[in-house]
């Protein structure tokens, strides 16, 4: 593969989840009442994002006049989540609940490599980059109200988890270069709201929140075997 300008292998993704939302009413009015609202979201990206060249046979020759540039790219990854429940009963004796369940997952797999047995001459730059950008944010409110001799019972569980790999690496490559060669595994990662408020009443009122965020993403660079030299860059 030769190029008398720059060499190019890109792959990108963009995935937004920025309207999932939830809505939940009961109300029940009697001698013996009992109302349930319940809220259910799920949502999950999980995607695979590769960027590479490689070679498992002979000595392949790759040049380049220009830079090259092999580039594994997640430019959004959001997930926007909301969810309310109210729950009202009326009577003698009543019950009411109200429960919220959201849980929101990214979960990519990014990839940028020039792998194998592979002679790479370039007059420009080498950059094996892979990156990804992700936002979370997730809000519950859950109200449950029982007038009565009862009970009123909310909960609201919210979970935010960030769980990629994203790695970037030269492996068994021979590379020289007149430019700079950069291998960079990059994770921008935002959970800006993981929020709930519970509201109960009644004789007796019980509200149960619980929010987690959890950030456990992998990131990797890495140069391994082969041989590099930068002639005049780093």
């Amino acid at each position: 593969l030769g190029a008398m300008g720059d060499i190019d292998v890109v792959a990108t993704s963009s995935t937004q989840i920025l309207r999932a939302q939830a809505l939940g009413v009961a109300v029940s009015a009697s001698l013996g009442a009992a109302s349930l609202a319940v809220s259910f979201v799920e949502n999950t990206i999980e995607n695979d994002v590769d960027a590479f060249i490689s070679s498992t046979g002979a000595d392949d020759l790759i040049s380049a006049d220009g830079d090259l540039t092999i580039l594994a790219d997640v430019t959004h990854a959001s997930i926007v989540t909301a969810a309310e429940t109210a729950s009202v009963s009326a009577g003698l004796v009543g019950l009411s609940g109200g429960g919220i369940d959201i849980s929101n997952v990214v979960r990519n797999s990014v990839d940028a490599d020039l792998i194998g047995n592979l002679i790479v001459n370039t007059a420009g730059d080498i950059e094996v980059k892979a990156h990804e950008n992700a936002y979370l944010s997730a809000e519950a409110l859950s109200i449950a109200a029982s007038f009565s001799l009862g009970a009123a019972v909310g909960a609201s569980v919210v979970s935010n988890t960030a769980d990629s790999d994203i790695e970037a690496a030269i492996t068994d490559a021979d590379v020289t270069t007149f430019g700079d060669v950069d291998v960079l595994a990059i994770s921008q990662l935002d959970i800006n709201n993981t929020d709930t408020a519970g509201i109960s009443g009644s004789l007796v009122g019980v509200t149960l929140n619980s929010a987690t965020a959890v950030a456990r993403n992998t990131v990797k660079a890495g140069i391994r075997g082969g041989e590099i030299n930068a002639e005049t860059g780093t």
